[in-house]
């Protein structure tokens, strides 16, 4: 269905922004039956399955290189391996806990809902009425975003205690858990306050304003590693007169090149989304449905296709090429997708959700 002739495309007037419908978990049954927390639990299998194999392959490289005795070989691996080793440790640490201890958890308890109130900071400290009873609980790891996401909904969904304290915690809006313990201590550290955005404006949005700050400082982080790889190696082939050596200098310098390309084609292609984001004026709420869905192995991608109805009457097919997690299960779940400014049939529009550090884009076709 189009709209007729001379007919206004004028946007409808979106629903409260302070508080949009939110993806909420399911409190009948066990927790791991709720379908995104073991989506979560597989997802989080193979990609700490994933890490763990390329540390191992990394190790295979190193240990070939120094049996080959090619020094510049054995010093590229060994800088692969500080570069891998942080990151698969810190994998660990952050999603071990998640699915080891929480899946014990979640086969033993069920999602329960709790008014909650942070209290402290370091760490991040919550305390919950659950049961009638008043508990203090210590979480693991609780980031700004996810802080801000308590302080705007102040309600948290347990998965738990068991008779050691222990337990899991999922907020309003969110796919993610993350492990805590019951506590005596005295909260530490002053609790954020809710941040509020500036404007009207998406890009006034605290919440994505800390994305893409969090992107960028990760981007450079990334960036400068591969730069000092490849000036490295360019430095060591302007003094060689080895063949041998140029042959094995150039080997390693064309990975590094190829990751650097994809890394600047990728942060391009981000940079086009938030200025999208900067240039709309407002958020907009339209019905969506989902036809297809596709869970990829990474935590940060999904794909799929839909149909929305935008303001005015436009009956159109969409497509979500990249996806967050925690955005995809709210669009399943509520049904409303937020628009950032105008949409039209043709057009790539930024998406995202009011108050939460998301953000995606949607394809439009007639």
């Amino acid at each position: 269905m189009l709209p007729a002739d001379g007919q206004s495309v004028t946007p409808i007037p979106a629903p409260d922004q302070a508080q949009p419908s939110l993806l909420l978990p399911k409190t009948d049954g066990l927790a791991i039956d709720d379908p995104d927390t073991a989506l979560l639990q597989q997802i989080r299998t193979r990609f700490l399955n994933g890490r763990l194999g390329s540390l191992v392959l990394t190790a295979v490289m190193v240990a070939f290189a120094v049996l080959n005795r090619q020094l510049v070989s054995t010093v590229c691996a060994g800088l692969v391996v500080i570069l891998v080793l942080p990151a698969t440790v810190y994998t660990l640490w952050l999603y071990e806990p998640q699915r080891r201890r929480g899946k014990a958890l979640l086969s033993r308890y069920g999602w329960r809902g709790a008014r909650a109130t942070l209290v402290g900071n370091k760490p991040p400290t919550v305390r919950i009425v659950l049961d009638d009873r008043e508990l203090t609980l210590r979480l693991r790891r609780l980031n700004w975003g996810a802080k801000q996401r308590l302080l705007r909904t102040g309600t948290l969904w347990i998965c738990g205690p068991d008779e050691r304290g222990r337990t899991l915690v999922r907020g309003a809006g969110s796919v993610g858990e993350t492990v805590a313990e019951v506590t005596n201590a005295a909260p530490k550290g002053v609790p954020p306050v809710l941040a509020q955005p500036s404007g009207p404006r998406p890009a006034d949005d605290p919440a994505l304003i800390w994305y893409e700050r969090g992107y960028r400082r990760g981007l450079l982080i990334v960036v400068a590693v591969l730069v000092l790889l490849g000036g490295i190696g360019a430095g060591l082939l302007s003094r060689s007169d080895d063949d041998v050596l140029t042959r094995n200098l150039i080997g390693s310098l064309v990975p590094i090149g190829i990751a650097l390309s994809l890394v600047t084609y990728s942060a391009i292609a981000r940079y086009g989304q938030f200025r999208r984001f900067a240039a709309a004026t407002y958020w907009q709420a339209v019905p969506v449905s989902l036809d297809t869905w596709v869970a990829e192995r990474s935590l940060g991608v999904r794909t799929g296709t839909g149909r929305i109805i935008l303001p005015g009457g436009w009956r159109c097919y969409v497509e979500f090429p990249r996806l967050p997690l925690d955005l995809a299960a709210n669009l399943r779940a509520t049904g409303v997708l937020w628009l950032a400014g105008d949409a039209a049939p043709g057009q790539t529009v930024p998406i995202g959700l009011p108050g939460f550090a998301l953000r995606g884009v949607v394809k439009i076709k007639p």
